[in-house]
């Protein structure tokens, strides 16, 4: 006898992701279908001339090379959950503290996609920066966590702006306040 493999709906989404969501500090969340993100290949350009600049200290993985890659990858997913929290900062310009505030977030943002994981199988995480390994290898070497790396948003294609004016999601809490948003793909399917 084979699995039957059971689509769920928005509403049995709401309800088993409602059943852990609220334990984190997340400021607000979406629920979103991955084909409703806007994707463009400027934005992936763009972000592979910062990683240049940048190098090192991008503590990023390194996404597909091309745009065509990263948006397959990224539709292989059926759903995204679109979420932000919001870290306390004297000014956007304190560095040390929104470089923490960063590693916060990489850290909520991992224990999300467990979560996640756990109920949906396989994940695919987006956000600001990586951050989970304190000497990150990349880009000049492979990542240590293949399985848990955070992905760049920017380097997968991903308007995330364009995304939030679309739906008239605040996105602005004031010079005192670092606002991180991360993507969490899955998809809605249970093994029964």
């Amino acid at each position: 006898m084979g699995w039957k493999v059971t689509v769920l709906n928005e509403e049995k989404l709401t309800e088993i992701i409602g059943e852990f969501i609220d334990e984190y500090p997340l400021c607000d969340y979406f629920f979103i279908k991955t084909d409703d993100l806007t994707l463009t290949p400027e934005v992936k350009t763009l972000c592979d001339q910062d990683a240049a600049i940048y190098g090192e200290r991008r503590k990023v993985p390194p996404a597909p090379d091309s745009y065509a890659k990263c948006e397959a990858e990224i539709r292989k997913y059926d759903h995204a959950f679109l979420f932000d929290a919001v870290y306390e900062v004297s000014d956007a310009y304190d560095l040390e503290r929104c470089e923490e505030a960063r590693r916060e977030h990489a850290a909520l943002v991992e224990s999300i996609r467990s979560e996640f994981s756990r109920r949906f199988g396989k994940t695919m995480a987006l956000s600001i920066s990586c951050d989970l390994c304190d000497d990150c290898p990349c880009p000049k070497k492979p990542c240590l966590r293949k399985d848990r790396a955070i992905y760049s948003m920017d380097s997968y294609g991903v308007r995330i702006m364009k995304t939030l004016v679309d739906r008239d999601i605040m996105y602005d809490y004031g010079i005192s306040a670092a606002i991180y948003f991360s993507l969490i793909l899955f998809d809605s399917e249970e093994d029964a």
